[in-house]
């Protein structure tokens, strides 16, 4: 199966990114940064200066009731400035939203001196504003990004497996649903509706439970911490997948996969990493993250756009690995963005995503124990197109030559 080759340029472009998080290397994706946001707003002003693009820290509410003209020149002259001394300043004022200080603790100097964390700052809001932009989310996302029943519902469509799911809690009888029997497999309990693993919990067959009642009596008081722990998002009702378990080669893993909408409606691979070396159920939280060239299906280098991985251990032994089936994961995550977009627009169970661009998806897949590819889930893309998208001039430009917003 062939890769085609705008993914290979794609990927390959990001994987050369530059590793040196020097002072220079921060002022340079920051002034490539710069020149994606003014490139872009030139071009098409009306949907980066209109109410489906940035959201009220870029653009406020006030803005939207100016005529486009003053809005563009309002996006042409405030935001850049105003949020480069914000960003700039926060970590001299203590503010460490992206655990830049906590991971320098943890790691070692990673986050280098006061200037480079300065300029990091810099660099992230502005990518992770582009990025929002780009997606078309505007004031608010779209809550469905967070419903897995939307992406369960479309990954066996593009021939994806996903894990089976066995129960659902039904939180008005507060009581378990079963929908299939009990399996000899341990448990992973999910939120309908969440993202990043939260209200996630897994329990161990033989361990956590060894009859039905038992996997009862531990999934509703798991739902009972996890909402209590989660009073932010709406989690009600809960899945009960069977758990599929990974190779054992590679651990508890998850790969990444960045699929683009290009201006033409095709469905290019951007990016493939794979996250692994982390608990015992879940890759959240992995220390290793590394980067997968899918033409060859071999792990080529560790990820380098995230400033506080450069304090992180290395996992020599995963350098060089092939992985079968990379080529056939990047065909089925761009079918599984084509059917999402042909979806939202002709089917009404999904009308509320109507208006969704779809421009990019982050998907999460796992080899099995078998040697086979497991589905979870699509995302939204905040955090994952900004990890690399003006991480060089070279990826900036490829990527900026895949758009269009007419």
């Amino acid at each position: 199966m062939e890769v085609n080759p705008e993914t290979v340029t794609l990927t390959r472009t990001a994987v050369v990114a530059n590793k040196d998080f020097s002072t220079v290397e921060c002022a340079n994706r920051y002034m490539c940064s710069i020149y994606m946001y003014y490139s872009l707003l030139l071009k098409w002003p009306r949907h980066f200066a209109g109410p489906q693009s940035f959201n009220a820290g870029w653009l406020p509410d006030w803005c939207l009731r100016m005529p486009l003209p003053f809005r563009f020149l309002y996006m042409l002259c405030i935001p850049v400035p105003l949020n480069a001394v914000q960003s700039f300043l926060s970590p001299m004022i203590g503010y460490d939203p992206k655990g830049v200080e906590e991971a320098q603790g943890k790691w070692g100097q990673a986050a280098g001196g006061i200037i480079n964390k300065g300029l990091q700052y810099m660099y992230k809001d502005l990518v992770e504003a582009l990025t929002w932009a780009i997606g078309g989310f505007g004031r608010q996302i779209n809550p469905s990004w967070f419903h897995k029943n939307v992406w369960r519902g479309i990954l066996p469509f593009a021939g994806c497996t996903v894990p089976p799911c066995v129960a659902q809690w039904n939180h008005k009888r507060q009581a378990v649903d079963w929908l299939l029997p009990l399996p000899e497999a341990d448990l992973i309990v999910k939120p309908v509706w969440g993202g990043l693993g939260a209200g996630d919990f897994s329990l161990r067959r033989g361990v956590d439970w060894t009859s039905q009642l038992e996997a009862e009596d531990k999934i509703k008081a798991g739902i009972k911490e996890a909402i209590a722990a989660e009073p932010y998002l709406p989690i009600m009702d809960f899945l009960i997948l069977e758990r599929i378990l990974p190779d054992p080669s590679l651990g508890v893993h998850s790969f990444e996969i960045l699929t683009m909408r290009t201006g033409d409606d095709r469905v290019v691979t951007a990016r493939i990493g794979i996250h692994c070396g982390g608990s015992l159920w879940t890759s959240h939280g992995s220390p290793y993250f590394l980067m997968v060239d899918p033409e060859t299906e071999t792990i080529c280098c560790p990820e380098q756009w995230l400033k506080i991985r450069q304090g992180w251990p290395a996992n020599p032994d995963m350098m060089g690995r092939k992985i079968p089936g990379m080529r056939a994961m990047c065909r089925q995550a761009e079918a599984a963005h084509q059917l999402i977009i042909a979806a939202s627009r002709m089917d009404p169970k999904l009308a509320w995503l109507k208006k969704e661009p779809f421009r990019v998806i982050g998907w999460d897949a796992m080899v099995t124990e078998h040697g086979n590819l497991v589905w979870f889930e699509g995302n939204m893309p905040l955090l994952r197109l900004s990890r690399f998208l003006c991480s060089s001039w070279a990826m900036m430009f490829q990527y900026r030559e895949l758009l269009d917003f007419k």
